[in-house]
Parts: C-alpha cells; structure tokens; sequence
C-alpha cells in the first residue's frame, strides 16, 4: 500500500476547481441574480464562451440563425443548462486518466457516475424544494473527487477484493485502501474556495450520525449516489449492499420505492446532458 504522503502529494498535485465554475456556483445562490452577471462570469473564460456558444448553434437546437453573442446563447440554452455544462466541463478533465485500473477505480466510470450523481441530485432537490438545483448538481458531481485522488495515488498497485460479510463502503474503503474516498475528499476541498454546504455534502454523505446535523443537501447527494448505482449507473464492489440510510429517506420524506421511482427521469436528463457535453 502506497504512502498517506503519497496520497498528500496527489492531493496537492490536483488544481483546484477553475475560478469560472466557483463564480457561477457562487452566483446561482443568489436568488435575484440576472443573466447578465453569469454572462460576464462566462465571457472571462473564452474556450467555455466558445463551447456555449458551439452547443447553442448545434444541432440539438436547430437555430434558424447562427448565434453569436454569448449573452444571446446564455438566454437561449438556460441557467440551468449553463450552469451544467460550466460545472461539467470546469470538472471532467479530473477524470481524465488512461491508466489501467479496476472498474469501480476507473476515471471514466467514476466520472459518468459522477455526472449521473449531479443529475439526480439536481432531480432530487427540485423535485423535493430542499436545496438549490445548481449546487445540488454541483456536489453531486464532485461527490466521488476523493476516489479520483485515490485512483491515481494506487496507480495499478490495487488487487481488487471484494467487501466482508455486512462491510459498508466506508469500513471496506478503509480496509483496502487505508483511507475512504469522502475523507480524501475533504483534504481536496479544503484547498478548494467551495461553499461550505457543497463540502460537507461532499464529506458527509455516507455518515448515517451526520445527516441529520447537516443542510438536507447531505442528505440528497447520499440518495442520488445510491439511486444512481441502483440503476446501473457506476461500478461498486462485487457485493457491497446498495441500500439507502435510512436517516436520509427519513430527513427527505421519501422511502425506498419512490426514490428508485425517479430513476427514469434522471436517466432522461443524464441522456441530454452527455449529448450536450458531446457537441
């Protein structure tokens, strides 16, 4: 097993979330922010103003005419595109690593995962009014950040195991990988300039003692993470349970049934945001 340095010397190796992506997730919780301020955040990064612009004028839309003010294409996709594609695009290259790894340690199938997660967290807190849909989202996608600090620091030293008899993922991660990824995840963010809240969704979502102190945005990114590898959508250990914390349900007023019941929705959204990402 590598070294708790090695691990440091990851963590310190990853750059932080891009200024552009802090900014908008700043902006957007703000109620009575206008589309002018997220126009003049997006128009300081000219590879995301030339993106929107690109997936604006694709043929996702079919415009009759070619936009080309940022502010016109930022009117015409929407905050809540925007805001997606901003957050995605300021992430994806953290999961960008042709190294072989073990399925569940692959940053190509942690990163759809993570993408899925952001959905149905954004899915998850319109759906219930309990939080912000850009911050959901947003932690939704950084949620599994630690397995990616993980992933790299094991390189293809990791012998895949499977977990105990009754072993959750935090005790399993812990035994394998001698830390679990939500820890890691919070010496990442700590060098990070996010909000509070999104940090400890990010660290607390898998402790069952934590969510009922925490915003319900803990909560909601501990459901969408199980909802999400529910529905196929990520690649957890052979044999570790997927069962929701019931501290969670309860906090969100949902039982089990009904949240696998917003599967196909989220399963809808993903859909378009991987076509708009793709452009």
């Amino acid at each position: 097993m590598k070294t708790r340095r090695q691990l440091q010397d990851v963590i310190e190796s990853m750059p932080p979330l891009p200024e552009v992506a802090v900014q908008v997730l700043a902006l957007v919780q703000d109620p009575d922010f206008a589309i002018e301020d997220i126009v003049s955040i997006v128009r300081t990064d000219p590879t995301l103003t030339a993106r929107l612009l690109k997936l604006c004028n694709s043929s996702i839309y079919s415009l009759a005419s070619t936009l080309t003010d940022i502010r016109d294409a930022v009117g015409r996709l929407g905050t809540r595109n925007v805001v997606r594609v901003v957050v995605a695009s300021c992430s994806t290259h953290y999961f960008a690593d042709s190294a072989s790894r073990p399925r569940a340690l692959d940053p190509h199938t942690i990163w759809r995962h993570a993408l899925a997660c952001g959905v149905a967290s954004e899915v998850l807190s319109e759906r219930l009014d309990v939080s912000d849909p850009g911050t959901a989202f947003t932690s939704g996608v950084l949620h599994d950040i630690g397995k990616v600090a993980l992933s790299q620091q094991l390189g293809e030293d990791l012998v895949p195991t499977s977990p105990l008899p009754g072993e959750g993922l935090v005790a399993y991660e812990r035994r394998v990988f001698g830390a679990d990824h939500a820890s890691v995840a919070g010496l990442v963010l700590d060098r990070w300039p996010v909000p509070a809240e999104v940090r400890r969704a990010i660290v607390d979502h898998h402790e069952a003692h934590k969510l009922l102190a925490d915003p319900p945005l803990t909560a909601i990114v501990h459901v969408a993470d199980l909802m999400v590898l529910r529905a196929g959508v990520g690649a957890p250990a052979d044999g570790l349970e997927l069962e929701y914390l019931p501290e969670a349900l309860r906090l969100l007023g949902l039982d089990a049934a009904r949240t696998d019941g917003f599967a196909p929705r989220f399963l809808t959204e993903l859909a378009k945001i991987e076509e708009m990402l793709a452009v």
